[in-house]
């Protein structure tokens, strides 16, 4: 018996491996002829519990590298809308033409990933394109909403605990992701990375992050969220 075809696959141990792999593919001076490499293929034939059961089999697999909460789902379809959208939405650039996009990663460390395979003219393209400060993570939307949802004691709960509460009311509220529901999380970007940099030029010592959370979910209750988000969106800032 052999493979043939392998279908909505992932690597679940072996990242330097992979990456190993590919870097000798582009050095000819390697010769990968008789290099083998085992592996163990693991079928999932319980599709109600998949997600699940993948999630279980990286924990256990995994136990020897920080593996975060937030990478487990990376595969919702409320992370795949909005990386999609955040491939195809310009920035507005008042008259001129949009120059550039906000990147969402789905995936950690999927930014550098993407700008270290380019070179030369392609390399340049994508840091006019997607440039550094512009740049989301999926913990980051997880604080922008919970704030703007006026929870900051569950974002002052850190990184990891915030977003676990998040991921539970998408899917209890399960939103309509349209591109006007992207600009309005970049506009909540926006709005708390500002408040950041007002509190951080107080020199005001620690718990800064406290600070922004409380700012930020202050602004959201004495505007009953009516703050105009589009207009943050269409000048951003």
């Amino acid at each position: 018996l052999y493979i043939t075809r392998i279908y909505n696959w992932q690597i679940v141990n072996g990242g330097q491996t992979t990456a190993s792999i590919a870097a000798s593919l582009s050095d000819r001076e390697v010769d990968l002829a008789k290099v083998f490499v085992p592996m163990k293929i693991s079928v999932i034939q319980d599709a109600d519990n998949g997600s699940n059961i993948v999630k279980a089999i990286s924990t256990y697999a995994n136990s020897q590298t920080a593996i975060k909460n937030s990478d487990f789902s990376t595969n919702d379809p409320y992370l795949i809308e909005l990386e999609r959208l955040s491939r195809c939405e310009w920035v507005p650039n008042g008259k001129c033409k949009p120059i550039s996009k906000w990147y969402f990663e789905r995936t950690r460390g999927q930014y550098i990933d993407q700008y270290a395979q380019l070179s030369g003219f392609n390399e340049k393209t994508f840091k006019i394109e997607y440039p550094k400060n512009q740049r989301l993570t999926k913990t980051d939307i997880s604080r922008y909403e919970m704030l703007w949802r006026q929870q900051p004691y569950n974002v002052c709960k850190g990184n990891e605990g915030n977003y676990a509460l998040f991921v539970a009311d998408i899917k209890r509220d399960k939103p309509n992701i349209t591109n006007v529901y992207f600009h309005h999380v970049v506009a909540k970007g926006i709005l708390y990375r500002t408040i950041d940099s007002i509190v951080n030029s107080k020199k005001l010592g620690g718990y800064k992050s406290s600070m922004n959370a409380y700012l930020m979910s202050s602004i959201s209750f004495l505007s009953n969220g009516r703050l105009n988000l589009d207009y943050i969106w269409e000048t951003q800032k």
